[in-house]
């Protein structure tokens, strides 16, 4: 009988059924534990229930979600009948007449009792929903990838990201709180790796280039930590699939939408609201995900009276993502983002001690990102991941009267990832990856300022605008071979081009895994890394167009350690030597491939995983990053040198709806200039002399953050309250230093006072 016919019977003859007089469902009574028989199975309730015998039928759901409750058992009791749930949680009994006692339970979850009063012939639908008093456990990292080893890699799934206390849930917050990542303010949600600027870093969403993941410089990502899976943080020593970055990758992963029907969800807090939808398309496999947010700091402000905002702040971000396949070989993955911040406040001339940035300070970055992911396994052996993408950031960005810039750079590409496993040779496994890309860069960027004030009247205006096309090539070739079941090697090649820079780049890398036992690795890796100047560094007239690119070479040791299914740990032990790097002489004004650095540490990680019950770990790092060249010629410590990094962070479910976490943050101070004099110009502006090194260090940082989470389940949806406190111990922790006018006074700007935080989050 065809699928739609034995639809509409079904539902003309359950809609007769269900008007029969005498159906009465009784709330839910005291609990026996007694063991029953099972006598019957319903494994197709559709197929089951045209047969209309008598009896109850319904669905077994989790409380708190309408989705099916898999391996639920409904018992008769007293009747010696049970039927298990089938895989969408529908269940059958077949009952003759009269009053029955339905017992629903399943694994992990209290047993609930619900009375049936069951007239001749009736058939009842009894539905059901299981609260969970037990959690999920935890499960091992499986990788598949054994192509792509990285040496020092960090990886924190969406439950981690979303419970880190003092995060606000979001992914690159999150990522703040790995081993050997300093934070430069409680402002900002850039990331500091192994003595590294920001600026050396490659962030990647789904293997698309990410160039601008942060909010006003580092607020909250750019991105909806719901879309993310998974965020891995590869620190020093990766392959060679990735080029043209000197520090670290930063390597998110978005996760498909939900298949089975549609789901929403939505988070109200104090700084925020986002809603996220996703579901199936209803054609094949096809899925999506899409989620929004905007911020309300304007909506708070425009009830202040005398605000100096001329443009009140906000930001506001969409995305998602359409996963489908074509056949068995060929699925594909196309992702989408869209963000904008807004900022605009009255600078008197008593807020600063330089007349020229009175005025008006105005900010507008907006951005756009896409790209499609097209993964063939068409060929015995092969995975081909094609990915063409395209990027714009745009920024205007006005500073008083002084200052003034348009800028907006464009970026297309496509690249090329391949992974064959041809299997073995001359009694070696070996697993090839190789690949490359093509990708162009825009650069438009205008540029206007004053030199000198006199009487508040501006002279000597400089404007230009900087036009520049750069086309980036690369490709990459390694080889994975298992030398012996405890030994593998990895050795590769990395290639890079960009027609405005003297010189091609071919980088060699190389890593070693030993297997020493089931619970050890050993892991070593070496390699050579290259990163490009920058528009304006390679511009005639502001830069210098014969730059080559800055190199780094990573040298490092690693040990991985399983104690337990749960604990794991690790020892990495690292040295980066930087050299070409760009700087400026301050003496003639010109940029050159004249600097040098290093940084060298030692990292400790300990993390314990119980699944849905407690995650936490400890690390620590000692580091020490120094740098060499203009202004002094020596060496001297570098801007983003801290010694000393330790992290506490505990996340405990006390039951299902109950979970507390803190997070304990530990780092030597900020690195300032000092104030070395003072000078008075022809305008009668007082000018400071600082030192020409960040040679200062600001007081340690400390902070403690807690978390709590409580969530209510209803019939079909749950509800979820969590309150952060940032700075719980309100510790006065200093981010930087500011003058008055005339540079007599110095005066510590710190980082956030004890803030409280919380929000609302519902999930149908």
């Amino acid at each position: 009988m065809p699928n739609f016919i034995k639809t509409i019977l079904f539902a003309s003859c359950l809609t007769g059924c269900l008007t029969l007089p005498g159906l009465a469902v009784a709330e839910d009574g005291p609990v026996p534990v007694t063991p029953s028989a099972v006598a019957e199975t319903a494994g197709n309730t559709e197929a089951a229930l045209p047969l209309l015998t008598a009896g109850v039928h319904g669905k077994i759901r989790e409380l708190g979600s309408p989705d099916a409750l898999r391996a639920a058992m409904a018992e008769a009791l007293g009747a010696s009948l049970s039927a298990m749930a089938d895989e969408k949680g529908f269940y059958r009994l077949a009952l003759p007449a009269g009053n029955y006692n339905l017992r629903f339970s399943a694994a992990g979850h209290a047993p609930r009792m619900k009375t049936v009063q069951l007239a001749p012939g009736q058939e009842a639908e009894v539905n059901c929903s299981l609260d969970r008093v037990d959690f999920a456990a935890g499960a091992y990292v499986v990788r598949g990838k054994k192509d792509k080893p990285q040496t020092l890699t960090t990886t924190l799934s969406q439950n981690e990201i979303k419970k880190v206390p003092g995060t606000a849930g979001d992914a690159l917050r999150a990522v703040q709180n790995l081993p050997g990542i300093a934070i430069p303010n409680d402002f900002s949600g850039q990331l500091v790796v192994q003595g590294g600027g920001p600026g050396d870093n490659l962030y990647l969403l789904d293997n698309i280039p990410w160039p601008f993941p942060f909010h006003f410089g580092g607020v909250l990502s750019t991105v909806n930590s719901d879309l993310l899976s998974s965020v891995d943080l590869n620190s020093a020593g990766f392959g060679v699939r990735w080029g043209n970055v000197l520090g670290a990758v930063l390597d998110a992963k978005t996760r498909p939408g939900k298949k089975d029907r549609l789901h929403a969800s939505a988070d109200i807090n104090m700084v925020t609201s986002q809603v996220l939808v996703e579901g199936p398309l209803g054609w094949g496999d096809a899925s999506f995900t899409l989620a929004g947010r905007r911020s309300y700091f304007d909506l708070f402000l425009r009830r202040m009276a005398g605000s100096a905002f001329t443009a009140f702040p906000y930001f506001w971000d969409l995305g998602g993502s359409l996963d489908f396949s074509l056949d068995a070989n060929n699925h594909f993955r196309v992702l989408a983002l869209g963000d904008d911040d807004v900022l605009g406040v009255n600078i008197t001339a008593d807020d600063t001690s330089q007349t020229e940035f009175s005025g008006e300070f105005k900010l507008d970055n907006r951005a756009i990102t896409g790209g499609c992911s097209w993964v063939n396994t068409a060929l015995p052996n092969l995975t081909s991941t094609l990915t063409p993408y395209y990027n714009q950031t745009d920024l205007a960005f006005n500073l008083g009267t002084g200052f003034n810039l348009n800028n907006r750079e464009t970026a297309m590409g496509i690249k090329e990832e391949a992974e064959w496993k041809p299997g073995e040779l001359l009694g070696m496994r070996h697993d090839v990856g190789f690949g490359g890309g093509v990708e162009t860069l825009d650069y438009e960027t205008l540029v206007y300022f004053f030199r000198n004030f006199r009487n508040g009247v501006p002279s000597d205006p400089v404007g230009t605008t900087v036009t520049t096309r750069a086309v980036n090539r690369s490709a990459y070739l390694q080889d994975r071979v298992q030398l012996w079941p405890e030994l593998a090697v990895t050795a590769g090649l990395h290639y890079d081009k960009n027609d405005r820079v003297a010189g091609d780049v071919l980088l060699p890398r190389l890593s070693l895994e030993w297997q020493y036992d089931t619970r050890t690795l050993w892991k070593a890796a070496w390699g050579l890394y290259d990163q490009f100047p920058g528009g304006l560094q390679l511009d005639e007239h502001f830069g210098n167009p014969r730059l080559s690119a800055e190199r780094a070479e990573h040298t490092v040791l690693g040990l991985e350690k399983k104690f337990s299914r749960e604990f794991t740990g690790r020892v990495d032990v690292y040295y980066k030597r930087y050299y070409d790097l760009v700087a400026k002489d301050p003496a003639t004004q010109a940029y050159g491939n004249q600097a040098l650095g290093n940084a060298r540490g030692v990292e400790l990680f300990l993390r314990e995983d119980w699944g849905e019950k407690f995650f936490g770990w400890i690390s620590y790092a000692y580091s020490k990053s120094e740098r060499f060249g203009p202004p002094v010629n020596n060496w001297y410590a570098y801007q983003y040198d801290q010694p000393n990094i330790l992290t506490l962070v505990a996340s405990y479910s006390i039951t299902p709806p109950w979970s507390f976490g803190a997070k304990l943050h530990y780092n030597s101070g900020p690195l300032v200039q000092s104030l070395e004099g003072r000078y008075q110009d022809a305008q009668g502006t007082w000018r400071p002399v600082l030192s020409d090194t960040y040679n200062q260090r600001l007081e340690d940082y400390l902070r403690l953050d807690v978390r709590m989470d409580y969530s209510w389940r209803f019939e079909g949806w749950r509800l979820n309250a969590y309150i952060e406190t940032l700075n719980l111990l309100n510790r006065a922790n200093p981010a930087g230093v500011t003058y008055n006018k005339d540079y007599t006074k110095t005066e510590v700007v710190n980082n956030f006072p004890m803030l409280p935080y919380f929000g609302l989050e519902a999930e149908f």
